[in-house]
């Protein structure tokens, strides 16, 4: 699961649970909008190894679908891992999340 904080001004935080977050740092990115409905998304975020040294950085984009009542979202990310040598490793995800309700 990951906590996504859509920010007013086009900001977005990020907080994945795969992890320990001794092993991770949060996600930080920008969101837009192209048209209703529609929310295209990239953030980036650190991966390191159990002694802490950093093993790589994750960068992610994200096209999302927001439901009519603003309540739902679905789509894909796109992964993209680079280690410290500048290998890199892609693989993709579905997204199906829905909003916090107060």
């Amino acid at each position: 699961p990951t906590f996504y904080t859509f920010h007013e001004g086009g900001t977005l935080s990020e907080y994945g649970s795969r992890a320990a977050p001794s092993y991770r740092t949060p996600g930080h990115g920008v969101w837009t909008s192209s048209k209703k409905g529609a929310l295209d998304a990239r953030y980036t975020f650190l991966i390191f190894d159990g002694n802490g040294f950093e093993t790589g950085t994750v960068n992610v984009t994200d096209s999302l679908t927001v439901s009519a009542n603003s309540r739902t979202l679905s789509g894909t990310a796109r992964y993209v891992l680079t280690d410290p040598s500048g290998n890199t490793i892609p693989f993709c995800a579905t997204i199906a999340g829905e909003a916090i309700a107060f």
